[in-house]
C-alpha cells in the first residue's frame, strides 16, 4: 500500500516484491506517496476524512482491516472516517 499527498493505491498477488511497490505507487499517482506496508495472505484497507486525516491496517479478513483502519483514522482526528467501498481495501492471497 502506497500513501501520500491525499492518496492511496494498492497492489495485490504480485509474485516479485519489488514490482507490486511499483504498482502500488503508481496507483497512487501522487510523487508524494510511500509505501506504508506490504502484506501477504491478508487484506489491508485505508480510511480517510474530508479533514486531511487518514488511517490504514492489514488484518486477516476485510471487515477486521476496515474496522482498525477507520479506528486509526478516528484515533488521528478524522471526524468523518469513510473506507471507500471496491477501492479502500484489498485482499491478497486469500
Amino acid at each position: 500500500m502506497a500513501v501520500g499527498g491525499g492518496t492511496f493505491g494498492f497492489s495485490r498477488n504480485h509474485q516479485s516484491l519489488r514490482h507490486a511497490e511499483e504498482l502500488a505507487l503508481n496507483d497512487c499517482g501522487n510523487p508524494e506517496c510511500r509505501i506504508v506496508m506490504t502484506f501477504a495472505n491478508a487484506c489491508a484497507a485505508y480510511a480517510h476524512a474530508s479533514n486531511g486525516v487518514w488511517g490504514w491496517a492489514f488484518r486477516p479478513d476485510e471487515q477486521a482491516a476496515r474496522d482498525r483502519a477507520m479506528e486509526n483514522c478516528f484515533a488521528k482526528g478524522g471526524h468523518d472516517c469513510v473506507v471507500q467501498t471496491n477501492r479502500g481495501y484489498e485482499c491478497d492471497g486469500l
